[in-house]
């Protein structure tokens, strides 16, 4: 296995379906928000794929499944930022990304249990 194979893997795949989504919709967040809620939800959707890809990388079994349950973490983290923008009005169609959260979780459920 190569060190780029990480990106080949459904998780992670799935991760980034879900960052890039999380830019398409915040792009329409007010600008105010800038340096807020948009900010935050980049991070933390992006946060999930760079702790799948340093997972990949672990030395042992231990590390792995730490790697996961971070990035688990953070799609958690992820809903409660996407559940606040919906109050905030600011994401209408919360529906969609809340399906792309809990696709990514099951992945990562699926690997630390692997």
């Amino acid at each position: 296995m190569t060190d780029d194979d990480f990106t080949q893997t459904p998780p992670w795949r799935a991760a980034l379906a879900l960052t890039r989504r999380i830019y398409q919709v915040t792009s329409d967040f007010p600008e105010r928000e800038q340096l807020g809620l948009t900010t935050e939800l980049r991070q933390t959707a992006g946060g999930i794929m760079h702790d799948l890809a340093e997972a990949h990388t672990a030395e042992t079994a231990a590390d792995r499944r730490a790697g996961y349950r971070a990035a688990r973490g953070k799609a958690f983290r992820l809903l409660s930022q996407l559940r606040l923008s919906h109050e905030l009005r600011y994401l209408v169609n919360r529906a969609e990304l809340d399906e792309l959260v809990a696709a990514c979780r099951n992945l990562l459920e699926a690997m630390e249990a692997g």
